[in-house]
């Protein structure tokens, strides 16, 4: 981290070179600002904080100020990114369709095209989670659906498990996970690879807290490894410093070769602009890095540039389109997509196999009119736009 963005141990106060016009009512009131957490969090990093860090009934995330932050920091060992991971995975295709519980019967996704497909954390498990019913939070038990995986749509693929969905779900398997020997089920249920947790990080929150869920989601990592998973690291940096701390752990774990964000939650353009822009940076500053962006919109691809053979889409829109009767079309002299209703007679299987295809010949094109040295195969594109016979 730069000298010049750390505090002074005689006035607690941030350097004069580091802008702090930005400062916000509530940063004093951040125990980061007086250098509580360094360095595993940077003091200049208050510049950012949007909120009062005291926050006794820990809406969205714990904070610097909770009175269990003890117990919190033991939960991850400390903000210190130490964790290793030696299992990782190495390839993977550009394009991995996701699927839901109810594709699963779904015959038509051949391991020719589709050796990789994904599923997320939702759509294996039976019930589960805390749910609200009558203005309450409510608690489930959990359980899965083991057998998953065995349905025509997975069968002899490689599937890859997103530890994505609502916060409140992914929260209550995490404090229910030696209970219900989460790594070792999803180990028994025969997954490929799984991505860590997907805890949030929201911009304007307490730097600490941003530390916590991303360390939290690395240990997430470590524990599935250890219950003999191949594990891809969940990454989501908001800042300067978030990109740092995350490149520096990826020097250190050298067989990570893949990591993957959810761009499923953003949609103001400043928040895809930061997501671009970091996820950017990061494959910058790692060279043999890749990215699978799980749920990204497609328009936004363009403004990877240079880095799109480097990036991986993972995506559940193209099944959720049939299964809602949508279909789309492919506009090759314009290179967009758009949806239009299904014809009588079409299945969701039909659709959402047509979706999928046409989803992936689009980056495929999208990829060849960005990057200049790259050339999509005409022979898969015209295969991917055929008409599909049943």
């Amino acid at each position: 981290m730069s000298e010049k963005l750390l505090v002074t141990t005689n006035n607690n106060m941030l350097d004069s070179n580091d802008p702090t016009r930005n400062l916000c009512l509530f940063s004093e009131g951040c125990d980061c600002y007086k250098g509580v957490h360094f360095p595993f969090v940077d003091p200049a990093e208050i510049r950012f904080v949007k909120g009062d860090c005291y926050n006794p009934n820990r809406i969205n995330t714990p904070t610097c100020k909770d009175s269990e932050i003890g117990a919190f920091m033991e939960e991850v060992g400390g903000l210190n990114f130490d964790t290793q991971l030696s299992n990782g995975v190495y390839t993977l295709p550009p394009y991995i369709p996701t699927l839901d519980y109810r594709s699963r019967t779904f015959r038509s996704f051949n391991q020719k095209h589709y050796p990789v497909v994904a599923i997320t954390l939702q759509d294996i498990l039976r019930s589960g989670g805390v749910v609200k019913k009558a203005g309450a939070l409510h608690e489930h038990k959990l359980e899965f659906r083991l057998s998953v995986l065995l349905g025509p749509a997975f069968r002899r693929k490689k599937t890859i498990l997103f530890l994505t969905g609502p916060d409140t779900l992914i929260e209550w398997v995490w404090y229910q996970k030696n209970e219900i020997k989460l790594f070792q089920a999803l180990a028994a249920m025969g997954f490929y690879a799984v991505v860590g947790f997907n805890f949030s990080v929201i911009d304007g929150e307490c730097p600490w807290s941003h530390a916590f869920a991303q360390k939290k989601s690395l240990v997430s990592s470590q524990l599935a490894e250890a219950a003999g998973l191949r594990v891809i690291p969940h990454v989501y940096a908001t800042n300067e410093y978030h990109v740092a701390r995350y490149v520096e752990w990826f020097e250190k774990n050298p067989n990570t070769k893949i990591f993957a964000v959810n761009c499923q939650l953003q949609d103001r353009p400043e928040d895809v602009a930061t997501l671009i822009h970091n996820v950017n940076e990061i494959l910058k500053q790692v060279a043999y890095l890749h990215v699978i962006l799980q749920g990204v919109k497609i328009n936004h691809l363009p403004q990877f540039g240079d880095y799109l053979p480097r990036i991986h889409i993972a995506e559940k829109s193209p099944i959720k389109d049939a299964q809602f009767g949508k279909k789309l079309d492919l506009s090759l002299e314009s290179l967009c997509l758009k949806r239009t209703w299904k014809r009588s007679g079409e299945t969701i299987e039909q659709l959402a196999f047509h979706n999928v295809n046409y989803r992936k010949a689009y980056f495929e094109l999208l990829r060849q009119e960005h990057v200049e040295s790259y050339e999509a195969s005409p022979l898969m594109i015209e295969e991917l736009l055929s008409p599909i016979r049943f």
